[in-house]
C-alpha cells in the first residue's frame, strides 16, 4: 500500500503544469531590444559622474542623473581606467575618450573618441587614437574642447607626454603633439590652449584650422611648483583659470594675445586658521559660479597627509574681494564636488557615505583601523541648492571611486 502523501502527490503533477500556465499566460510580453530615452537638457538638469570603477578598471562608467528629481538615468561603459566624459553645450552629442583592450584585461589595445547619441546612449561612431591615452586618478585636465567646439585635446602619457588632437566635425585623428614635461591642458580660444608643464610655466599651443600645430611657446615659470605647487584641475572664468596650490593659496592665470599673466596669489585662510592646519581637501575641490563671481572649495582641518579626504566643508569667497562669505556643510563628506551656473544654480558631491551610526563607526575606526573603515563605506551623490546650501537630493551607492563631476550645460 503506497502511503497517502504519495497518493496526494499525483494530482498535483497535473494540475502544476495548468496552474503554471495560467500564470504566465498573464504575464506581460517582453518587450526585447526596447531601449528607454532620456530626457534632453532642456527637459531637464542633467549631471554626469565619471567612475573608473575602482578595484574593476576595465569597466569603467559614466552615470547620468536628473538632480531636479533626484532620478537615477543611466550609464555608459566606458573601458578601462576611464579619464571623464567630454560634454559640449552646441554639438548634440556625448563625447568619450576610452581604452579598450580586446582580451578585456590583456590583448591588443585601441585607444579611442567614441560618440554616443544623448537620448539613447547608443555609441554613433568612433575615432581611433594613438595608444598612448594617459590614465589618470584626477580626471582634471587630460582633455579639452576647443572654444567653438571643433577640436578635442587628448593627453597622452607612455611616460612621454604629448597631445592627440581630433577634429570633431569630420571625426578624425589628426595629429600629435609632443609636450615634454607639460600635461594638463587647457583651453583658452577657439585653436588656443595652455598645458601645465612641471617647472611652473605653461606651454602656449595654437592650431589652424586644419587642427595641425601653428605654433608653440614654451614660456617663463609662473608659480613655484618645488615650494607649493598647484593641484590637477582649474575653474575658468573668461579668459582666467583658477587653480589652488597644496598650501592653499589661489593663483590665477589670464591668457590674453597668447601671453600669459599670474595675478598676485591670495590666501583662502588666515593666519589663524592656517595655525589650526585648515586646508584644501577632497579630488575635486574647486568650482567657481560664473555670474556671483564666487569660489567653492573643500576645505578639511587636519595635518598635511590629509588633503586629499573627504570633508563636509565647503568655503565660499568673493573673487573681488577675495573674502569668505559662506560656509556650507555638506550631508555627507566630500571627495568630488561640482556647481551648476544660472540664477538656480546648485551643489553637487559625491560624499562617502558609512550608512552605520557614528559611534559605531568610531570604535570600528579604533578597533580595526582607518582602511577597515573605508572599506565600509559606499558613495552617496548630494544635490544641494547653491545659495543656501540646504540638501535637496541624495542618491546613495553612486559608483565605486568616481573621479569627476560634471553638469551637462
Amino acid at each position: 500500500m503506497k502511503p497517502f502523501w504519495a497518493k496526494s502527490l499525483i494530482p498535483l503533477c497535473w494540475i502544476a503544469p495548468l496552474f503554471s500556465s495560467a500564470v504566465m499566460a498573464n504575464l506581460p510580453v517582453d518587450d526585447l531590444g526596447k531601449h528607454e530615452i532620456l530626457p534632453s537638457r532642456q527637459e531637464a538638469h542633467i549631471v554626469t559622474i565619471s567612475d573608473p570603477n575602482i578595484p574593476h578598471t576595465i569597466d569603467g562608467r559614466v552615470h547620468f542623473v536628473d538632480v531636479d528629481r533626484g532620478r537615477y538615468l543611466g550609464a555608459l561603459n566606458t573601458g578601462y581606467w576611464y579619464g571623464g566624459v567630454v560634454l559640449p553645450k552646441t554639438r548634440n552629442e556625448i563625447i568619450s575618450p576610452e581604452t579598450h583592450f580586446s582580451r578585456g584585461t590583456h590583448g591588443k589595445r585601441s585607444d579611442v573618441v567614441t560618440f554616443y547619441d544623448p537620448k539613447t546612449l547608443q555609441p554613433t561612431g568612433e575615432v581611433l587614437l594613438p595608444s598612448k591615452r594617459a590614465t589618470t586618478v584626477k580626471a582634471q585636465g587630460v582633455s579639452s574642447l576647443s572654444d567653438d567646439e571643433k577640436f578635442l585635446l587628448v593627453l597622452n602619457l607612455t611616460p612621454a607626454t604629448s597631445i592627440s588632437v581630433v577634429d570633431l566635425d569630420q571625426r578624425r585623428f589628426v595629429a600629435e603633439i609632443e609636450t615634454p614635461g607639460c600635461t594638463q591642458i587647457y583651453a583658452v580660444g577657439n585653436r588656443d590652449f595652455n598645458v601645465v608643464c612641471a617647472d611652473g610655466s605653461f606651454m602656449g599651443i595654437q592650431l589652424d584650422d586644419q587642427g595641425q600645430l601653428q605654433k608653440q611657446i614654451r614660456r617663463d615659470p609662473v608659480f613655484d611648483p618645488a615650494a607649493d605647487p598647484i593641484t590637477a584641475g582649474g575653474a575658468r572664468l573668461a579668459n582666467t583659470w583658477y587653480h589652488l596650490s597644496r598650501e592653499g593659496y589661489v593663483h590665477a592665470f589670464t591668457t590674453r594675445d597668447g601671453n600669459v599673466t599670474a595675478a598676485p596669489t591670495w590666501s583662502l585662510v588666515s593666519q589663524d586658521e592656517r595655525d589650526d592646519n585648515w586646508r584644501i581637501a577632497g579630488l575635486q575641490h574647486l568650482a567657481i559660479h560664473q555670474d556671483s563671481r564666487r569660489l567653492y572649495a573643500l576645505m578639511i582641518q587636519g595635518g598635511p597627509e590629509q588633503f586629499e579626504d573627504p570633508t563636509d566643508q565647503v568655503w565660499v569667497y568673493d573673487l573681488d574681494s577675495h573674502k569668505r562669505v559662506q560656509v556650507i556643510e555638506l550631508e555627507h563628506p566630500a571627495l568630488w564636488m561640482n556647481i551648476s551656473q544660472g540664477p538656480e544654480a546648485q551643489l553637487y558631491a559625491v560624499g562617502v557615505d558609512l550608512q552605520i551610526p557614528f559611534l559605531f563607526s568610531l570604535w570600528l575606526y579604533f578597533a580595526e583601523g582607518r582602511e577597515y573603515l573605508t572599506r565600509l563605506a559606499t558613495m552617496s551623490f548630494d544635490t544641494y541648492e547653491l545659495a543656501s546650501g540646504d540638501l535637496q537630493h541624495s542618491l546613495p551607492r553612486i559608483g565605486k571611486l568616481p573621479n569627476l563631476i560634471q553638469p551637462w550645460q
